[in-house]
Order: structure tokens, then sequence, then C-alpha cells
């Protein structure tokens, strides 16, 4: 929904969206954008987590270096633009 991407206060902008592929329970495949954060321009401000609308799981997390979490927990692939193995 890039909720997180309008609220992101870094003027480059530190959340970028890509397509995602998976298949649902219906044995469909369907198409979802989901959030990247670049840690070059990140902040660590937290803003992106707390106005996603999924209160419950979010779409990023942010989280402190070397944070442990349960592995249903852990937060999302972060890349670099220039790392992204997504166009």
């Amino acid at each position: 929904c890039i909720v997180c991407e309008e609220h992101c206060p870094v003027p480059e902008k530190a959340i970028y969206t890509v397509e995602v592929e998976f298949k649902g329970r219906d044995g469909q495949t369907h198409m979802v954008l989901q959030p990247r954060v670049d840690p070059q321009k990140c902040t660590g401000c937290g803003v992106c987590e707390h106005v996603c609308p999924y209160q419950d799981r979010p779409g990023v997390r942010v989280t402190s270096a070397n944070e442990s979490r349960h592995p249903d927990n852990q937060p999302i692939p972060v890349f670099s633009a220039e790392e992204s193995p997504y166009p």
C-alpha cells in the first residue's frame, strides 16, 4: 500500500517497493508489493513501522543491530538499491 514509503521522512526515501510473486492458498499465483529498506538512507526513526496499517505484523520492523527475534517475526530482507536482486 506504500504508506510507509509516503511517510518516510528521508528526502530520498529509504523505503522502496518491489513486486513479489507468491502462491496463495487457492494455488493461484499472486503479485504483491513488498517494502524494502535501503540501509544507506534509513535513519532508524521507526515512522514506517508505526504508520503501517498492519499493526500486528507491519511490513517494516525497525530493530536494533543484532537484535534476536523468533523466526516468525524476522524482519524483511534489507538490500540497498544496488544490491537488490529485484529489477
